[in-house]
């Protein structure tokens, strides 16, 4: 859990973990707020440690009828730095409604070419 200001306030451990290929290379700060109400703004920032280190940047979900982006990066490879992006409650539902936003929803993290870089949970209440 996170609050508004992106403070730990209750660490999982399976969450945010870096895959062995970018350890070292990539970041992910755990998004905040979370939980997060339906109708607010979830931030999510991650950070490249390494000159070309990732070879772009895809972040989704996986519905009922497959894949939903959230956030790309086309940028090949992705500079070294921290980036910060924004996506709104409903965003998490299949359709962008708010009706199928409410409940816990896992976001993946993946190179271009498919390499599961982290994952973890983000609630919508």
């Amino acid at each position: 859990m996170t609050n508004n200001q992106g403070s730990v306030s209750s660490f999982d451990p399976d969450d945010w973990r870096i895959s062995p290929i970018y350890q070292g290379t990539f970041e992910v700060t755990p998004p905040y707020p979370n939980p997060v109400q339906l109708g607010n703004l979830i931030e999510f920032e991650y950070n490249v440690l390494s000159v070309q280190a990732v070879r772009g940047l895809d972040v989704r979900i996986q519905t009922n009828s497959g894949w939903k982006n959230l956030y790309r990066s086309f940028e090949n490879p992705l500079p070294p730095g921290q980036e910060i992006f924004r996506i709104s409650a409903s965003e998490l539902s299949p359709d962008n409604s708010d009706q199928l936003a409410r409940g816990l929803h896992r976001i993946y993290f993946f190179d271009f070419n498919q390499r599961l870089i982290s994952y973890g949970d983000v609630e919508v209440r």
